[in-house]
């Protein structure tokens, strides 16, 4: 059992450690496939085995038990993990959900919002300008309206 959590997290570690080179050395398509994809897997996994550790814990509340219409006691006694690493675990994964709900709800309005000022600039020309101070630049999917 540790052996394939040990795997799965030294997957996701190995991903984030390459993916800066990749994204520098693939041409930008490649990179945004690769990344986008390998990060949501990376992102499933490290949450899945953070879930598998915590699932025997909750299922012996008396809750979770009734519900699935299965022995509390006997899932106490099956469970591999103690209460210390239980409780990281559900830590981490706390943690970890907040923050992806947090940043997908930020960067989905950020995207939303770019989305409409770019649909909002008129013009048949897929490359808009804008004055502003600061040096800001970005790539969006093609959007119905503005191509």
């Amino acid at each position: 059992m540790f052996a394939s959590w040990l795997l799965v997290w030294c997957a996701v570690a190995g991903f984030g450690a390459s993916a800066p080179l990749l994204a520098r050395r693939l041409p930008p398509r490649a990179a945004l496939v690769l990344l986008v994809g390998g990060g949501v897997l990376a992102a499933g996994a490290a949450l899945g085995s953070l879930a598998v550790i915590v699932a025997p814990s909750v299922g012996q509340l008396p809750v979770a038990a009734s519900v699935g219409r299965w022995s509390a006691a006997e899932l106490a006694v099956s469970d591999p993990y103690s209460g210390l690493v239980t409780g990281l675990a559900a830590a981490a994964l706390a943690v970890l959900v907040v923050r992806l709900a947090v940043r997908g709800g930020r960067e989905g309005r950020l995207l939303r919002d770019t989305w409409r000022l770019a649909a909002a600039c008129g013009g048949d020309s897929d490359l808009v300008v804008l004055e502003d101070a600061g040096s800001v630049a970005y790539a969006l999917p093609a959007r119905p309206g503005r191509r």
